[in-house]
Formats: structure tokens, C-alpha cells, sequence
């Protein structure tokens, strides 16, 4: 397992200087704990470039599942390295689930856009050099600030493409329909078979049906081979304790639900889809029956999830359901030209 230097965190205290503490230091946390769960040799990269009086420092995490995570990207109005040794000193390659933000609140980086296009540019390479298939990155939704818009440019002239906008949502309980047991998955058609059940090549061909004709960043499908896909959603659980479902209609596997626990409290709503012929058959009250029922038992207060702002079903279903919006954001993305 990877560590990071003390130069490296460092540097990254350095691009989250202009925020919070506490903000800064759960970003250092964050990578941290990528570093530790990766796979790669040295999975922290780092890219530092400058023109006149003003310098541009970013950095980027591989992680489990062929991807990479383009950390924060911030400009300096000195050249001065302000206690920091230069990226070529400290090594461009150096000792996710958490995407952290690009982002930039100073008006110094107006017209920077080449400059920080360069050092995205950087970032990308270094990670597609150690076989990362994707790297991914986000910013806030909405009207953007000028900042915001310098840093949308500098994606597009790095290469990066605009995945979608996704609305984060929270639900603090579902309400189920069925108080009294048996649920209604226990006396309908409706099964749920854990992950340990299934093969894992049978798991992979059906988490393929459910992408095809898929409202949910279909932009993606594609880019990452499956399997790392599913690595990247199993990152820092461990295989015999993922909680994965096959849903099933009588013997007939018609979908796959993945919760991920965040906290003693709080899980994710990684990933539910249905194969395109289960679509629209109202099996959606006996899934959040499922999730409700596994809430209950573990002790969960709080369910959330993010979806594609243009899937509307999914969107008003959840929201049937008691979850509301927390916010949007825009993901970007860019494949590794050589996968």
C-alpha cells in the first residue's frame, strides 16, 4: 500500500490553501486513504506550471477501478514556491468514494485557461501512463462564476469532456408501504440474491444489460471496461461483505442494486439498474421495501445518491420516495486515448 510524502501533502495543503481548514485537511484525508486503497506504484501525481508572475499546481489520485480523481488545480499570483519545492524537485509522480472538486476562487487565474489546461493536461498523462482508464473530475452546477467558466474552458482544451450534470439527493427514512412483515419482496415475484450467489462473469454480463439504454450519464458507458467499474464501486470493501443484490424475478435476473455504508449512519445508493425489458413494470416499491428493510437492520439513518439531472424517471422516483436535492454538479471526464 502507498504512502504520500511529506513534500506531497504539503503540496496539497498548498492548493487548498485559499480554503477552510477543515476543508483542506479532509482533502488531504481523502487522499490519503485513495493512496492507501490504490493499486498503483506511487498514485499521487503532481503538475506545476508558470507563466510571468503567476504559477499553476494541481494534483491527481489512480485509484482502484482504472480511475483517477484530477484533484484541486489552483494559480498563485507570485512565482514564488512559498515553502514548496517545484514539481520537477518533488517528482511529478508521487506517493476514490470521494471526487474531489477542481476548482479555483482567485481572480488571478482570470485568463490562465491555457496555463491550467496545460497542467490538466499533465495530470492525464501521468495517470493514463500507469494504465488509468479515466480520469474524472468535478465542478459546481449552476450559473458559473467567471472562475467557474476559466476552468470549464481549461477542461475543454485539456481534453476533458462534460459528462453530465448530477443531482446529489438525500433521504433521512424511506418510507415503506409494508409495516408489518412479511415485505412485500418476500411474498412477490421479487428476489434479491446477494453478490456472494452469483458468478462474477454472470454479475458482469448483467450489470452490461442494465447500462444499455440507460438515462444515467450514458456518455460513460464505454470508457471503463466493466470489471473496473465494479472494482472502483467495491473500493476499500471487502468482496465477501459487498452489499450487492441481483434482482431477480422468479429464477430471471432483471437488475442489480449496490449500497455502499459511508458511515455507522449513512450509506449510498451506489448503483441501481434494470435490464431494458424489466423497465417500467412498477418494481421499484418492492426495491426501496429492500433498501428500507436494510436500513432498519444496520442502523441506517440516512440514504444518498446522485443522478443525471436529464434522467427525469429515476428523479421523480426517488423523490416519491422521500429523497430530496442536496445540490448539482457537473462531471467531467477523459478516457485514456489507448484503452
Amino acid at each position: 500500500m502507498a504512502s504520500i510524502s511529506k513534500a506531497i501533502s504539503q503540496w496539497i495543503r498548498w492548493c487548498h490553501g485559499d480554503q477552510p481548514l477543515h476543508v483542506a485537511e479532509g482533502a488531504l484525508e481523502a487522499v490519503v486513504r485513495m493512496a492507501h486503497q490504490s493499486p498503483y506504484a506511487e498514485p499521487v501525481v503532481l503538475s506545476e506550471r508558470a507563466i510571468a508572475n503567476r504559477s499553476v499546481r494541481g494534483y491527481a489520485v489512480a485509484c482502484e477501478g482504472s480511475i483517477a480523481f484530477l484533484g484541486r488545480v489552483r494559480c498563485s499570483q507570485t512565482q514564488a514556491n512559498e515553502g514548496l519545492s517545484p514539481a520537477s524537485e518533488i517528482g511529478k509522480s508521487a506517493t476514490q468514494s470521494m471526487h474531489l472538486t477542481t476548482t479555483t476562487t482567485e481572480p488571478t487565474c482570470m485568463g490562465m485557461a491555457e496555463v491550467i489546461s496545460g497542467v490538466m493536461a499533465d495530470l492525464s498523462r501521468s495517470v493514463f501512463a500507469k494504465g488509468v482508464e479515466m480520469v474524472q473530475s468535478i465542478l459546481p452546477a449552476g450559473e458559473p462564476t467567471p472562475e467557474i467558466f476559466e476552468l470549464s474552458l481549461a477542461f475543454r482544451a485539456a481534453g476533458f469532456q462534460h459528462a453530465a450534470t448530477l443531482v446529489q439527493m438525500e433521504c433521512i427514512e424511506i418510507p415503506m408501504r409494508y409495516d408489518e412483515s412479511p415485505l412485500a419482496y418476500e411474498f412477490l415475484p421479487v428476489r434479491f440474491v446477494p453478490f456472494s450467489e452469483i458468478s462474477y462473469a454472470e454479475w458482469c454480463r448483467l450489470v452490461e444489460q442494465t447500462y444499455l439504454g440507460t438515462l444515467d450519464v450514458p456518455k460513460l458507458n464505454g470508457v471503463r471496461t466493466t470489471e473496473a467499474t465494479l472494482r472502483g464501486y467495491a473500493v476499500g470493501q471487502a468482496w465477501d461483505a459487498l452489499q450487492w443484490w441481483s434482482i431477480h424475478i422468479d429464477e430471471d435476473p432483471i437488475g442489480c442494486l449496490m449500497l455502499t455504508p459511508l458511515s455507522e449512519r449513512t450509506c449510498e445508493l451506489t448503483y441501481l439498474g434494470l435490464i431494458p425489458e424489466a423497465r417500467g413494470h412498477r418494481y421499484s416499491p418492492e426495491i426501496m421495501d429492500f433498501i428500507g428493510q436494510w436500513m432498519n437492520q444496520h442502523a441506517m439513518e440516512q440514504i444518498v445518491l446522485a443522478v443525471d439531472e436529464k434522467n427525469a424517471p429515476a428523479i421523480h422516483l426517488y423523490q416519491s420516495f422521500g429523497f430530496r436535492e442536496i445540490q448539482a454538479i457537473d462531471a467531467w471526464f477523459i478516457a485514456n486515448p489507448k484503452s
